[in-house]
Order: C-alpha cells, then structure tokens, then sequence
C-alpha cells in the first residue's frame, strides 16, 4: 500500500526520504550538509580521489593532493548548487525532479520532489523547497548508490 501524503493528500512519500522497497536501515542523507553530500557524490564519480584532502570552501567539496608543492592538484564540486556539476549525473542515472504547488489560504506553497528509479528501488526526496532542487537529486543519486553497493554486497 502506498502512503498518503499528509502535505498533499496524493500517493507519496512526504516531506522527506524514502526508498520504496526498503528493508533495512537507510541512511538519512537530508540530514547531511551540502559539503558532505558534494563530498560523497564527488567520490561516488571519482573513487580515486577518496584519500586526498577535501575542504569545504562555501559548501564546495574541493579536494586537494600534493599539498605545498609545485605539483598541486586540486578539484572543486558543488553538485548541490551548480547545474553544471550535477546535470551530468541527473541526466547519466535518469533522475527526475518535478516541481509542484498548492494555493491555499492566500499562501502559494511551492516543492520539488525528486525520484530515481534502479533495477529494485524507487528512491524519492519530496517537499523539499524550490531552490533545493539540485540538492534533491543528489540525495536520490546517493540512494541509488547505496542501493547499487548493497546489491553487490548483500552482508552489508
């Protein structure tokens, strides 16, 4: 059976995380800052990068080998904030994110709902606001990620 929306009063999963099918612990990624999501979908794309020093400059994950020497490497991600950034992602894993609203009592109530869907999972981050549409879309990547690693690792 699936749950009414106590925001919406539509078939959904409301004002939070959920994946559909989930049997066991999920991690609560909503509750993660902006660094750390940038963080871990940065290494989710690039594992090689997993060791390697990583910052929170404004929310940015920049990550930084060869610290002090004339050989710096340095990358930055916000895939949180910066369409260029997360485009690629959103569009690679089929990720939607769909924008909706109510008009009730004089007050527009405006939310984006983001979702993906793997091989077993509906993975959905809904109600969130507007301009945190980007953000949504990480947090289901990172569902789908999780997913995928407990599909390949069934003891974990």
């Amino acid at each position: 059976m699936w749950p009414i929306c106590k925001h919406c009063g539509r078939i959904c999963w409301s004002g939070g995380v959920s994946n559909a099918t989930s049997g066991g612990d999920v991690m609560d990624y909503s509750k993660l800052s902006d660094f750390e999501i940038n963080k871990r979908v940065a290494i989710c794309i690039h594992p090689d990068i997993k060791n390697w020093n990583c910052y929170d400059v404004s929310g940015r994950a920049c990550f930084v080998i060869n610290e002090g020497t004339p050989k710096r490497v340095q990358y930055g991600f916000s895939f949180t904030s910066d369409p260029s950034d997360a485009w690629p992602i959103i569009s690679a894993n089929r990720i939607s994110v769909e924008y909706d609203a109510e008009h009730q009592c004089d007050i527009p109530v405006e939310w984006v709902t983001a979702y993906g869907i793997d091989e077993l999972k509906v993975h959905v981050v809904s109600h969130q606001p507007c301009e945190k549409a980007l953000r949504s879309a990480m947090i289901v990547f990172l569902m789908m990620q999780e997913s995928a690693n407990v599909q390949d690792n069934p003891s974990r």
